[in-house]
């Protein structure tokens, strides 16, 4: 595969493979990481100014400039329709307007989809983000170019906005991914980074080339490696108004049915000062409290301590909600430092709830967050680290780029930023962090090698969100990333917690003041849990989708997690409201075909016995007699 960057310097186009040395004392490092197993490559550029002057302009830098090798497409005749034996990029949707959560459940069912568009011979197409700043809004940066059983998959790695084209030529597409917007020069001694790219090649098929992609992405992924734990977090949530003492009576009443989580997800609404009620998201006036470093004494006389010590007896570390980065201006750290945030030029000063921007590319900035960060995690003994981020950065950034440096102020803040976690997680080495960004909008190859987007969507924020939507979303980000989250507000529902099962699960059926749960709605959360403790370990492993993804409500979905060193797996169908059909066959996948298996349906009690061969081309029969319900079966190897 062969591999390189490009760019014009001082208007002249420059390409290079492995390191360029340019006029002005100019340097790039291109640092590769090969994986031979997978059959993929990484890199990053390393740009600096090694010599005592500003270096010249650099423009239309691509971090990946490269030509990947695809076979000739069939020749075709006026009227064909493009088909599998020509190129065509798959490419994963981002995150849609939060108005579609509340007004259309089949906008919402799209984010996480694969779009497929073939690629003529002679022409190209251009992905962006929407451009925001956030770069999993309104697309993923991560494609899928297949030509039949070939092709490669690519994770681009940068967390602002990006860009990415493909151009079909007679033997080849060329490939050029990089940041949308950079026009700069570099002063003495200045050294930055821009995107990452993450390339894999296959060449048997589609199908397996996800798993094996899937399999890339945990030997990347924190997950199981040194202190960390070796899955994702299973969280209670708690919205951070709840007064403590109501806390403390949901804490005994799980205690009291055996309930087992691994940590309490205390959501926003426990800092500031605020004296208002605010006891579930939609309510009070926590947004105004943002960046306010302060436990709410009104709400937690306690400041916690006593939320986490009774949480840490039952096993459950805490999981606390920030968003560092967003702050309003009347806040007194930007009171007292202003030259720590961005202010976007031309706003109304006296405006004291205006957004400011944290610079995280200042050093005497990021020294404070890292800090408060430190003080927090140590003091209420923090085991997730949730940071949010509900704004779009971009107009901060290029509204603040010095003349002739735009795109530093986005370069700075990413550096800033993957630089904050590494130093969280070096520090406190069992600590997880969760990327949330009003859910699943800083989706990327760094992002995902540091954390996990527990809150893939927003959608999942609505107290009666469609489970239906949850699952299409499951459907489609599992295909090629192992691990995510997702979570759901209705209670004693078996249907829309078993959608809500991923790698990562919240349960929130009880995060809110007015939520209730009785003794017989409790034992069925228990049952739930117990569940999805059983199974749990299945969700980061091979994926396989085996009936409908998408949104269909006449129809049954189904989904299967298989590991290959267990030789055993978990089936999960659900029928759906308006499906007629009572039963249906599921042929399985990764299965070895002369293995007898046990096979037990959880919900009926029932035990068979099947081999891989009739497992896999007769199929495995589910008959759910009611709408809206679902069954679960896992089996083993006998």
């Amino acid at each position: 595969m062969q591999t390189g960057f490009s760019l014009k310097y001082d208007g002249q186009f420059v390409y290079g493979k492995d390191r360029l040395e340019a006029e002005k004392g100019l340097r790039i490092i291109r640092h590769e990481k090969r994986y031979a197993e997978f059959q993929a490559i990484e890199w990053v550029l390393e740009i600096c100014n090694t010599g005592n002057t500003d270096t010249g302009m650099i423009s239309d830098l691509h971090d990946c400039d490269i030509e990947l090798p695809m076979s000739v497409d069939a020749k075709r005749f006026a009227g064909d329709c493009l088909r599998d034996d020509c190129v065509a990029v798959y490419a994963m949707n981002g995150m849609r307007s939060g108005s579609d959560y509340h007004e259309d459940d089949f906008a919402s069912a799209m984010e996480f989809r694969m779009r497929k568009k073939y690629i003529p011979e002679k022409r190209t197409i251009t992905y962006q983000n929407s451009p925001t700043g956030r770069c999993s809004e309104g697309q993923i940066p991560l494609f899928d170019m297949n030509k039949g059983q070939e092709g490669y998959i690519l994770f681009m790695g940068w967390s602002g906005d990006w860009t990415a084209t493909f151009t079909r030529n007679a033997e080849n597409v060329h490939v050029q991914t990089g940041m949308r917007k950079i026009n700069l020069y570099l002063q003495p001694n200045e050294s930055i980074r821009t995107t990452s790219i993450l390339i894999m090649e296959y060449h048997e098929g589609r199908e397996k080339a996800c798993n094996q992609f899937r399999r890339l992405i945990r030997t990347l992924a924190p997950f199981g490696k040194g202190k960390h734990p070796q899955q994702p977090p299973l969280a209670f949530e708690s919205f951070g108004g709840i007064p403590t003492n109501m806390i403390l009576e949901r804490f005994n009443a799980l205690k009291k049915h055996g309930i087992h989580f691994d940590y309490h997800w205390m959501d926003a609404g426990w800092q500031g000062n605020s004296k208002i009620p605010c006891t579930n998201c939609y309510t009070g006036d926590w947004p105004m409290h943002t960046g306010e470093y302060c436990i709410n004494k009104n709400y937690h006389p306690n400041e916690l301590q006593d939320v986490v010590a009774t949480g840490e007896k039952m096993g459950m570390r805490l999981m606390l909600w920030f968003e560092p980065e967003r702050i309003l201006a009347c806040s007194p750290i930007v009171q007292e430092h202003p030259e720590y945030y961005l202010e976007l030029p031309g706003t109304d000063k006296s405006n004291p709830n205006r957004n400011v921007l944290l610079k995280l590319g200042d050093e005497k900035a990021w020294d404070f967050i890292y800090e408060t960060l430190c003080y927090f995690i140590e003091k209420l003994h923090i085991g997730c680290y949730r940071q949010d981020f509900n704004i779009d950065p971009v107009s901060y950034w290029h509204n603040n780029d010095a003349e002739n440096r735009e795109g530093m102020t986005e370069i700075r803040h990413m550096m800033g930023l993957y630089r904050l976690w590494d130093a969280l997680m070096e520090r406190f080495p069992d600590l997880l962090i969760d990327d949330c960004a009003s859910g699943g909008r800083r989706i990327e190859l760094e992002t995902m090698r540091r954390a996990v987007p527990f809150c893939r969507s927003d959608f999942y924020c609505g107290f009666n969100a469609e489970p239906d939507v949850v699952q299409s979303h499951n459907s489609g980000i599992s295909m090629y990333l192992p691990y995510s989250g997702a979570w759901t507000k209705i209670k004693a529902d078996k249907y829309a917690s078993r959608s809500a099962y991923s790698a990562a699960m919240g349960v929130s059926c009880w995060c809110a003041d007015f939520q209730t749960m009785n003794d017989a709605e409790l034992e069925i959360l228990r049952e739930i849990i117990d569940e999805y403790r059983d199974i749990r370990r299945f969700f980061f492993c091979d994926y396989y989708p085996i009936a409908v993804p998408e949104l269909d409500t006449s129809a049954w979905t189904a989904w299967q997690y298989h590991s290959p060193e267990e030789d055993g797996g978990v089936v999960m169908a659900f029928r759906r409201d308006e499906s007629p059909m009572e039963s249906a066959r599921f042929c399985l996948k990764g299965l070895n075909a002369d293995v007898e298996y046990i096979l037990y349906f959880r919900d009926k009690g029932e035990v068979s016995v099947m081999t891989g061969k009739e497992m896999s081309e007769i199929g495995v029969p589910v008959s759910i007699n009611t709408k809206r319900d679902s069954r679960v079966i896992v089996y083993q190897k006998k």
